[in-house]
């Protein structure tokens, strides 16, 4: 008897945890979760209603990573929930056949750049922040049904959202609700997240001292970057460098780690005088019209220009393979 009655225990408590294990929970994700730098593209988060659902009036705030706004110019791109044929437009959907979902972008603004800054679900209040509204007009969501808020819907015309122009490691992407239209938000706990990965490679950056001295080593910065200076990870080309004027010790090719778009490159300068050098691969890399086309030129390779010197210092730019120079004393 006391075997039977420890079964049935056992039966019961393993019929609670099936039951728990199978309702429906709170979550948060996005698809896709990355993008590439400066490219436009679609990107959607969606919240699974959590118990108790949401009443009409209801509202699910959610607010991407900075840098997926900032723009040129120092400033952030517009995001706008008024025109579906224009860049950045923000749509929301629900699942649910009669809940009716409106997007909202809190602050919308007519500039085309912006500067202002706005509050955001962190209480920061930066020119980078954007907060989305999706709210429930009409109809209730119940729990397993969704939210979609869709960045950059592209169904009535739009190109698109302009990813970040920055390649990012994952960042959060915040997110809060209000279940019965009171207009108080809690924050919603996810592991969601965004990352921007950069483009392919349009041109090398060689970088180095301005100044040097004669027989000491010193070293070069060579990195390959996409067009928006992102280094451009993985680079699989081998670089060729080679001395255009001067006396240098410097290595003939170079070959980029496996993961890294940048490498440092030792060198030692033998005597006093201008250094000119240059950095030379055959890669993919985008043209003018922006499509990819293989090119048997340089990429175009540039350093920074410095202040003359008592010794003198200088540099020149060239679209097909540019000529960096040091000097030496």
């Amino acid at each position: 008897m006391r075997r039977a009655v420890l079964a049935a225990a056992t039966f019961v408590v393993a019929c609670v945890l099936a039951l728990g294990a199978a309702q429906p929970r709170e979550t948060v994700t996005v698809s896709p979760a990355f993008g590439i730098a400066g490219n436009y593209g679609t990107w959607t988060v969606a919240y699974t209603v959590g118990p108790g659902g949401i009443a009409p009036g209801g509202a699910l705030r959610v607010q991407l990573p900075d840098t997926w706004h900032a723009g040129e110019l120092n400033s952030a791109n517009r995001l706008q929930a008024s025109d579906p044929t224009d860049d950045h437009y923000i749509a929301a959907y629900g699942s649910g056949t009669d809940v009716r979902v409106e997007a909202e972008v809190e602050s919308e603004t007519s500039d085309f750049l912006v500067k202002r800054p706005r509050p955001g679900l962190d209480t920061r209040s930066e020119r980078y922040v954007f907060v989305v509204r999706a709210n429930v007009v009409s109809g209730t969501l119940r729990e397993g049904e969704t939210v979609s808020v869709v960045y950059g819907d592209t169904s009535l015309g739009s190109r698109g959202m302009r990813a970040a122009i920055v390649a990012t490691e994952p960042e959060p992407i915040l997110v809060g609700v209000d279940r019965d239209g009171t207009g108080t938000f809690e924050p919603v706990e996810h592991d969601a997240t965004l990352t921007s990965r950069s483009g392919i490679a349009a041109e090398l950056l060689l970088t180095g001292p301005s100044a040097l001295v004669a027989g000491e080593p010193a070293e070069l910065h060579l990195s390959a970057v996409d067009i928006h200076s992102n280094p451009a990870v993985p680079f699989h080309e081998t670089v060729t460098l080679r001395v255009l004027q001067g006396d240098v010790d410097l290595p003939g090719t170079v070959e980029f780690s496996p993961g890294q778009g940048w490498t440092t490159v030792p060198f030692t300068p033998r005597s006093e005088g201008i250094v000119r050098l240059e950095a030379v691969a055959r890669a993919w890399r985008c043209s003018p019209s922006g499509r990819r086309s293989r090119s048997g030129g340089a990429i175009s390779t540039r350093t920074p220009n410095t202040a003359s010197t008592a010794w003198g210092a200088a540099s020149s730019t060239t679209p097909d393979g540019s000529r960096g120079s040091t000097s030496t004393r």
